[in-house]
């Protein structure tokens, strides 16, 4: 090529010059001094420096990262992680480690010398020359020794074609700079190092090292490059650990669920996510918007005092709102993020309020960010975590394809099976602690404190007690059990006796089969819990198998979306779904299309064993009051009270309502045992709590039963 005067990058390139001069017009002796280097600008230029005989390159130093006057950059380790940060942002290719590999070995070559400028001694010195000198040439300008400097950059440079001037710059000028003082000699070891210990070079790490490089990139993204936001609620360190990683999954995916186990401050975790985001995503004009669901008990006792104690602004609705057909979704569907508490009571795809929830996602904000808060994700089965993560993928079955699971409802059917495993999935979506993980910490020395407190878990003195469960009532578990196995419950798996069966359908009666006996499952827990509980729900099912059957001969039928709410109800006792809600909202089928005979058979065959079952708690009922029988739990119950309890506040709670009112009133009504654990003739102080014990009056029942506790944590909060 014809060399130009100047070069610009636009009609002339450096690039093109300098291969030029290299290889047509045979300029092997090379000095450079730039302010930077990058590795590809040599890649470029590979097949030219290679016949280089003499090459001395000479970094200065980038004035971007001018410190503050007075301080002291150590160009040195700035260089060196400059280069490793090149290497790590560059995704591996087996072309850009063979070039890497070329470039380490055309570097440990003896003509080949670099140095660093400005990296030893005392002040700061910068070199922002940039000149490029061969033995007839000289180039001096602003390009650095980039790809941008070579090509990409506008740029002004000075081709000088005079021999004379060539040599006055490399004797008076370059030689003068590659001698100074602060200049580091052995930079070109440590550019070697740098390379070498790149995913592209050939260091041997030691398995220990390794894992910390996994550890590293699997949890890189849990930091926070704006975590310096003021803000009035300070947290204990590992609650600001869940904070940064919840942050970060939000960011990734704008869905999390924070499972820490009870006691561990989830709802502080909340708040702060909260507070983050509303001084985040505000900007002139436009203020973001929350929104907290919640149970009815928990909005007024803890979130809209929380929320007003630190100044975070935030609409609250309970979990009963939503739940209502009437429930206006465009009225929060404006909102920015959503944080749902206790969110494991959306774990039924069936009911009003997860029905309202996901239509509450998914609408208005396409962008919003949805929160769950649960100790326990999963109460009965794996789809109890299915139906959340949903909430938060806005009912997107491929959401999560990029991370390794193409469709969520085939992966959780494989984890149902056992042949997936859920890892992946957890680390994508969830942040989990539990006491005892926080709890190791402390044993190994970690002090924790939350706004100056030195916070301490309180060591749990939980007492056991055995009896013979199937000795209990003359053996009644025993034929109960089996009487509960002969059920066919032929309500909630109808497409059992549909005359033709797609695959589909087919498939739904394999899951239904589960369904089943999973309610089975849960009748036997409500008979171990107590007779009172397990006589209503036997008097329930025997309602609704009579109900149903009577209109199956008019024409209607349960489909599955029903049948799952009749589950739910059993689940969970606040969902109070009737008997007769359930048979108004039924499906109207064509009967002809059903094995009518054999469905009458089952239902009744249920009904007998139920009525059965129903008859032999009336009678037990009666033994007990004619004093001819007892309950043995109820007697175990009452004598570890009375060794470990007497004179002492009791606080009766339990899974199930009926079975909180049947031991309360066992307490109160058994004179002898109430005059033993008197103390100096003051009768013990008994009380208990349900799910329906309104708000306020839980808070008041729950000082009162333990009121240094209570006042103690409120001293905590006013700190």
């Amino acid at each position: 090529m014809t060399l130009p005067d100047y070069i610009d990058n636009n009609q002339n390139k450096l690039e093109d010059v300098l291969r030029a001069l290299i290889l047509d017009e045979s300029q092997t002796n090379l000095d450079i001094a730039t302010g930077f280097f990058r590795i590809e600008a040599w890649i470029r230029l590979e097949p030219a420096f290679n016949t280089l005989t003499n090459l001395r390159l000479l970094i200065g130093r980038d004035p971007t990262i001018r410190p503050a006057e007075g301080d002291r950059i150590d160009l040195s380790r700035y260089f060196h992680h400059d280069v490793q940060k090149q290497l790590e942002v560059e995704k591996y290719k087996l072309r850009y480690k063979q070039q890497i590999d070329r470039l380490i070995a055309y570097l440990r070559q003896d003509h080949i010398h670099i140095r660093l400028y400005g990296a030893i001694g005392e002040g700061v010195q910068f070199l922002h020359a940039k000149t490029y000198i061969f033995d007839n040439y000289s180039i001096i300008g602003s390009s650095n020794f980039t790809p941008a400097g070579l090509c990409g950059n506008t740029e002004l440079n000075v081709l000088n074609k005079t021999f004379a001037i060539a040599q006055d710059l490399r004797q008076n000028w370059f030689e003068k700079f590659w001698n100074e003082k602060s200049v580091d000699h052995d930079y070109k070891d440590k550019l070697l190092d740098a390379l070498n210990a790149s995913k592209f070079g050939s260091k041997a790490y030691t398995p220990y090292q390794v894992f910390l490089k996994a550890l590293y990139e699997l949890f890189k993204e849990d930091t926070l490059p704006d975590t310096s936001i003021r803000t009035s609620l300070e947290l204990a360190s590992f609650q600001q650990e869940g904070f940064v990683r919840a942050v970060g999954l939000l960011e990734r995916h704008r869905g999390c669920i924070v499972a820490d186990a009870v006691g561990l401050g989830k709802t502080y975790i909340g708040l702060r996510v909260l507070d983050h985001y509303l001084i985040k995503d505000k900007r002139p004009g436009y203020v973001p918007r929350a929104l907290v669901v919640c149970p009815a008990q928990l909005r007024d006792l803890m979130w809209l005092k929380k929320l007003d104690e630190f100044g975070i602004k935030a609409d609250v609705i309970s979990q009963e709102e939503i739940s209502r057909k009437t429930f206006d979704i465009r009225r929060y569907n404006k909102h920015d993020i959503i944080v749902v508490d206790e969110s494991h009571n959306f774990r039924n795809s069936a009911t009003n309020r997860y029905v309202n929830l996901q239509k509450l996602i998914g609408s208005g904000k396409r962008n919003k960010r949805v929160l769950l808060l649960t100790a326990t994700p999963l109460n009965t089965s794996i789809y109890d975590l299915y139906h959340q993560i949903l909430l938060l993928t806005r009912n997107t079955e491929k959401y999560y394809q990029e991370w390794g699971i193409p469709n969520l409802k085939i992966y959780f059917q494989a984890l149902a099976k056992g042949e997936e495993e859920i890892t992946e999935l957890l680390f994508q979506t969830m942040v989990r602690r539990s006491r005892q993980d926080v709890i190791k910490r402390q044993l190994v020395g970690e002090e924790i404190y939350v706004g100056g407190l030195k916070i301490h878990f309180p060591k749990r003195c939980l007492k056991q007690f055995t009896y013979n469960f199937e000795a209990n009532f003359q053996g009644l578990y025993v034929i109960i059990a089996n009487q509960i196995d002969e059920l066919h419950l032929a309500p909630y798996n109808i497409k059992a006796f549909k005359n033709q069966k797609t695959k589909h359908e087919q498939d739904d009666i394999l899951r239904n089969v589960a369904l089943v006996a999973l309610m089975k499952s849960l009748y036997l827990k409500r008979l171990e819990s107590s007779l009172i509980a397990f006589e209503s729900s036997i008097r329930k099912q025997s309602n609704f198998q009579e109900r149903f059957f009577t209109l199956l001969k008019h024409g209607k039928l349960l489909d599955g979306k029903n049948f799952r709410k009749m589950l739910a109800a059993e689940i969970d006792e606040e969902d109070n779904i009737s008997v007769d809600e359930l048979i108004e909202s039924l499906d109207e089928i064509d009967i002809k299309d059903y094995q009518i005979d054999k469905l009458h058979e089952h239902i009744q065959s249920d009904i007998n064993i139920l009525g059965n079952i129903y008859n032999q708690l009336l009678q037990i009922k009666k033994n007990v009051e004619a004093g001819q029988d007892s309950d043995l739990k109820l007697a175990v119950f009452k004598q570890l009270l009375k060794n470990e309890l007497k004179g002492q506040k009791i606080l009766v709670f339990s899974y199930f309502k009926d079975t909180t009112d049947y031991l309360y009133n066992q307490l109160l009504a058994d004179d002898d045992w109430l005059k033993v654990m008197s103390t100096d003739e003051r009768l013990p102080i008994i009380d208990k709590i349900t799910g329906e014990t309104p708000g306020k009056q839980r808070e008041e029942k729950v000082k009162r039963f333990a009121p240094k506790a209570n006042i103690q944590s409120e001293q905590e909060q006013q700190n």
